[in-house]
Parts: structure tokens; sequence; C-alpha cells
């Protein structure tokens, strides 16, 4: 009953310590939270004994994390645009919430797995809690770990992974701890992160644990994971304060290193954001139609003329300059739609704006693609399109083992995009050239992902630029953490970043990530700004290679 009664305390927090932990995400904002909410976590795998019990606390603690970090799945539905009455669109929206954030949780779990493996086992005795170096090689190899399996391994795009809901975005307000991203990367914030977690637990392992041993004069052995009693003994053995130091004495080598690595960032942060930087000189313009998607996929949907009607009629009250059109704003094929062409090329030209639009494409196999064009202020279409890279799974397109599973076909009717059956994906980093720079395009979820930035901007981008539309998931809070991406990959690039939404949020963001404009969710507008094109590139994009 004893061990069943602590099972039962283990699994109560982990799921308290994962549910704090999202509480961290944007658009929450708890963002202490990230902080020290790990920590449970890494407590309790290593005192578990049992393998089946570690993957369980992982799998919890992932599930109630992911569960607050991804709620804006729920506001996928209604789903009557495809076909779903009233109860089955709740329905879905949940299935969905649960699939991704047990996807999540599963890596999470893993995570727990190897670290029970790794610094619970004997394979690595150095790791042992008595020892400076032990404790240092913890806060060194905890990180390690969670970045090699939750950000790298388990998120590959490959493995349908979706690098949504990692640590370091929690952190996208705190710009003098963030500034070091265009070093170390946003991940290199996640391994600071959960150092900062790793070295709290060693802390606090050393007073649980060793404080009930040193209390008990030594006569009580913890086996190796083994848990001590909730409560300890009357501690009557030694002085409280000589007792407490020889308890932490281990752990302060470890200390002294994250305390250091700490105070390096928040300095370069301070240095960095006080610098003095030129005004941006640049015009620049977003778009926000705010069309919902019912419009676009319903009986009551918007025509390709009232879509493009409304899209003009914003753009002419445009200043000249750099305008930037959603994703998916031209759902068509412009090299069919020849008049289309010509009126976006009279815009241009009669207001001087060059324009950044979402459109489709194909090549000469068939395949559609979901795409960004470029027009310039002379009318001139730029040669090459963007496209993107970076899918969405069983949005864009529907992963080759969906055919294996039952029904089958009504998991296919989710992919429902202008190219009937989903997108085929982009293979290369194309930027579009303008008269006046050279743009970095993004479409949608892409900014999370860091390589596709950095790879656009060493193809020669000058201002990254994404165009997105999050009209799925209708009012959330999707949009506030998609722009604490793009705040993380301007740093990363040291680029000004237009994020660019059909219904907002929209916003124009700095190299040092302040947000310098901003379009609430749900308005129909213009969002004008003043951008730099920057050719100069951070030791993050010049060095590092993906």
């Amino acid at each position: 009953m004893p061990n069943l009664s602590l099972h039962l305390v283990y699994c109560i927090l982990a799921i308290v310590s994962g549910l704090g932990l999202g509480c961290s995400a944007p658009g929450v904002g708890v963002w202490i939270t990230a902080w020290v909410c790990l920590t449970p976590l890494l407590f309790i795998v290593k005192l578990e004994q049992s393998w089946a019990k570690t993957l369980l606390y992982g799998f919890l603690f992932g599930l109630a994390y992911n569960c607050i970090y991804w709620q804006w799945l729920l506001n996928l539905a209604p789903l009557d645009w495809l076909g779903y009455n009233d109860w089955q669109g709740p329905l879905l929206s949940w299935i969905a919430l649960f699939i991704v954030a047990g996807h999540q949780a599963l890596i999470i779990a893993l995570f727990a797995l190897f670290y029970r493996l790794i610094f619970s086992s004997r394979l690595l005795t150095l790791s042992d809690h008595h020892s400076m170096l032990g404790h240092l090689l913890h806060v060194l190899l905890v990180p390690l770990l969670w970045i090699l399996i939750v950000n790298k391994l388990g998120n590959a795009h490959g493995l349908i992974g979706v690098p949504f809901s990692m640590l370091e975005y929690s952190q996208y307000k705190n710009l003098y701890f963030i500034q070091a991203a265009d070093i170390i990367g946003g991940t290199g914030l996640s391994f600071v992160i959960v150092m900062v977690n790793t070295l709290v637990e060693r802390i606090y392992m050393r007073i649980f644990v060793e404080d009930w041993k040193i209390s008990t004069g030594g006569k009580e052995r913890l086996r190796e994971g083994s848990s001590p009693p909730i409560k300890s003994p009357r501690k009557n053995t030694k002085d409280p304060k000589d007792r407490y130091i020889a308890i932490l004495k281990p752990a302060i080598p470890a200390a002294a290193f994250v305390l250091v690595a700490l105070t390096s960032i928040l300095v370069y942060g301070y240095c960095t954001l006080s610098a003095p930087i030129p005004p941006p000189t640049e015009a620049v313009t977003i778009v926000q139609p705010n069309i919902n998607i019912e419009m676009y996929k319903t009986e009551k949907k918007y025509t390709i003329d009232e879509l493009l009607a409304i899209e003009i009629g914003l753009s002419e009250k445009c200043p000249p300059g750099l305008c930037i059109w959603t994703e998916g704003a031209l759902p068509i094929r412009l090299a069919d739609s020849a008049d289309i062409v010509k009126q976006l090329q009279n815009l241009s030209y009669s207001k001087n704006l060059s324009l950044i639009a979402g459109t489709v494409d194909s090549d000469n196999k068939s395949n559609v693609y979901n795409s960004a064009a470029a027009i310039s202020g002379d009318g001139i279409i730029s040669k090459d399109f963007y496209h993107k890279r970076y899918l969405v799974p069983f949005g864009e397109y529907t992963p080759a083992f969906v055919d294996c599973l039952p029904y089958s076909q009504i998991i296919r009717s989710l992919t429902n995009t202008p190219a009937g059956t989903g997108y085929a994906c982009g293979n290369r980093a194309s930027v579009l050239r303008l008269r006046e720079a050279i743009i970095a395009p993004l479409i949608c979820f892409e900014v999370i992902a860091p390589e596709l930035a950095a790879s656009s901007v060493q193809s020669g981008g000058e201002l990254l630029v994404n165009i997105n539309d999050l009209s799925w998931f209708h009012k959330s809070i999707v949009g506030e953490e998609m722009i604490a991406c793009a705040i993380m990959r301007a740093i990363e690039n040291r680029r000004y970043f237009v994020f660019a939404a059909n219904t907002g949020p929209s916003a124009i963001i700095s190299p040092m990530g302040n947000i310098d404009a901003r379009l609430k969710q749900n308005i129909r507008g213009l969002l004008p700004g003043k951008i730099s094109y920057i050719r100069e590139r951070s030791f993050y994009t010049q060095w590092l290679r993906f």
C-alpha cells in the first residue's frame, strides 16, 4: 500500500508539474515556470526503480505540458467546412489535440527513459550524487540529452515531428536573456533552461536524500533508485548549519558554472540591447484581410475575384514600399491566370509597391506547391517561386502510413488543400529577388524551424518574411506562439522579421526581438511599419550548418 500511495503521488506530481510547465507557453505567459517545472520530473525519475513507471511519469508530464501548449487545436472546431456536424467537429478537435500531445508526450517519456538509464544506473559511475564532478556532469549532460531527444531526434521532420512546444519560446519577452540566440540559437537557450532545472533537482536531491541520511547517522542506506520517506526523521545528529554545508558542498562547482553561464548571457544581452543601432528606413505594410476559413471552404466561400478585390482594395491604401499579402491570398496558379497577373502588375506599378503574396505553383511533374511569389514595383514578376519546405502533417499532406490504417479516407479528408490530395514538399531555400532587396520567405509553420530560416538567410535573404493563414484555428493563442517563434528567428539571424497572418495577429519584429508594430487578431486592415534590409550575418547564421 505505501508503494501504491507513493506511485499515486508521483503521478500527480508529474501531471501538476507538466501543467505548470505548460503555463510558460506564449499566450499563457507564466514564463518563470519554465525554469523550475521540469525539476519534479527529473527528481521522480531519479528515484524510481521501475522502467515502466519511468515511462508513465514521463508520458503524463509530457501530455499535461503539451495539452496546455497545443490547446489551440481545440479551436479547429467548428469543422462544418469539412462536412462535419456540430458534435463531430469538437470531437475531432479533441482527438487531434490528444494525438499531437500524445506524440510529444512519447518523446518526453523517451527522454525520461534515457535519463533513468544513464544517470540512475551504473553506466556512469561519475554521476554519483556525492561527487562534485558528478553534479557538474549532470548539469551538462541532462540538457544535452533533452536537446538531442526532444528538440532534434524526436521532432525531426522525417519522423512527423513538429518542434512547436520548445522551451526557448517561453522566454520570448525576456529580451536580455534571448539575445544570445544569435550565437547559440534558440536550442542553446533551451539547453540553459534545462541546465537550471537540473541544478535545482541536484540541490533538492541533496537536501531531500542526503539530509535524511545524515540525520539518521548514516545508518539508513538509500538503495539505488529507491525512495526515502516523505517525512525525514528528527534531525539531531549535527548542527543544522554544518549539516547543510556538508550537504550542499558537492553541488558548489555545478552551481558556480550555471551562475557564470547565466550571468554571461544576461551581460551579453544587456550590452547588445544597449548598443546604438541605425533606425529602419524602408517602408513595409502587411495586408491583413481577416478572411476566415468558412469563407474559403464552404458553400458561402469567396470567389477568386472577390478575394482579389479585398486584397487590392486594402493594398491601394498602402504607402510606396514593400507590401505583404498572406498565405493563400491567391489560391491559384498565376501561370494560368493572365488577367490576375495583369491586375497585380498594374497595382505594383501604379502604387510603386513591391508585392509578396501567397499562391499555388506546380512543376512539370504535376506536383503542386504551397508557394510565395514576388512582383517588384516596376511590375516584374520574380522568376523563382518559393515552395514551402516544411509541410504540416494531415493539414497539407497525408503521411503514407495512413493508407494502412482503418478509415484512411476519413483521415485523408482532413487534408483539404487547393491541390486536392495535399501539397508536394519544396526542396531548396529559394529567395525572392526584388529590385530593392532579397527576401527570405517562410510559409506558416516554417517559422518553428530554425534551420529553414538560417538556410534562407545563408542563400542571401536580407529580410525574413513569414506569410501564414491561422484562420483554421479561429480565435486562439496559436498566433502568439508563432510570434514567439518569429522573435527567436529574428534574433538568431539578426534580421527584421515580418509576420503576416490572414486573420492576425500580424507583427513587424526588429533584429533585437522587439515588436515594433502589431495588428490584433480578427481585424481587417493594414499594418504599416519600417524595416531595414541587412546583409551582415550573425555568428549563428554564418557558422552553423544544418
